[in-house]
């Protein structure tokens, strides 16, 4: 990944806050994870959600383990 050792552990940890979102996305796309954004209107104009969804696996040695910031 182009990281230091403390850096990885704390992205395992789930401190991701100094990172932009675009940098966690190389991260994962680097580790061979297919990242997608799907951006849905709110009709009524309701304050809108964030959701990550894992999609199912095809390959049970690669499970995802969300860390505390997730």
């Amino acid at each position: 990944m182009g990281l230091p050792q403390s850096k990885v552990s704390e992205l395992c940890n789930g401190r991701t806050e100094t990172y932009s979102v675009e940098r966690l996305y190389r991260f994962l796309t680097r580790l061979g994870v297919r990242v997608s954004v799907v951006l849905e209107d709110q009709p009524d104009w309701s304050r809108g959600a964030i959701e990550v969804v894992e999609a199912p696996s095809h390959d049970s040695q690669h499970e995802f383990a969300p860390g505390h910031g997730m």
